[in-house]
């Protein structure tokens, strides 16, 4: 009995957390969105906002689930990063990698788990980077786990910290805080 009222609490607090995480990330998309407005960059704001829209739905199909394939993790992605393309433009350069032995629709995991780690790779990484942007992610397997890489070619997080101290902002890192305690739950 006690097991199972732990295990209720703990998929309470993973809800909590869920629910928490999805308002965020929608923030944080909102914030490219009035970039391209405030660009006067009209056509774009349209395309942004449908793929926004497919997004959205997205997020809320699978926020009511525990857990999600690789297969649908990545079609997220996909579009979050087709966002992001939007905000910088012809610099970024993005890829999602499987490798072949990897069957995408045999392994699950938590929803979102992967997008505040990419989102943390644009932001302290590539966000402050003149030139070329590129951003890859490359999913492999061995015998007992899958791996997930994700790389920038970004100015990393102690030079980003740097300027963002230099500009007065402070954040506070919600995102890989809540992953963290969501996989420690």
């Amino acid at each position: 009995k006690r097991s199972e009222e732990k295990n209720v609490l703990i998929q309470s607090q993973l809800t909590a957390l869920r629910t928490q995480m999805n308002p965020h990330f929608m923030f944080n998309t909102l914030n490219s969105l009035q970039d391209l407005i405030l660009k006067h960059d009209f056509k774009n704001t349209n395309y942004y906002l449908s793929k926004y829209a497919a997004l959205l739905r997205m997020i809320l199909t699978n926020s009511e689930k525990s857990e999600i394939t690789i297969e649908e993790e990545i079609s997220m992605l996909d579009v979050y990063l087709k966002l992001e393309k939007l905000r910088f433009g012809e610099d970024f350069r993005y890829e999602i990698d499987c490798s072949e032995e990897l069957n995408q629709s045999n392994y699950l995991l938590p929803p979102m788990l992967l997008q505040p780690y990419i989102e943390n790779a644009i932001k302290h990484g590539l966000l402050h980077k003149s030139g070329s942007k590129i951003l890859s992610i490359v999913f492999t397997e061995n015998e007992k786990s899958v791996i997930c890489t994700i790389e920038d070619n970004g100015i990393g997080r102690k030079k980003s910290a740097e300027i963002n101290d230099r500009q007065g902002k402070t954040y506070a890192s919600f995102s890989s805080d809540a992953n963290d305690k969501r996989m420690r739950l």
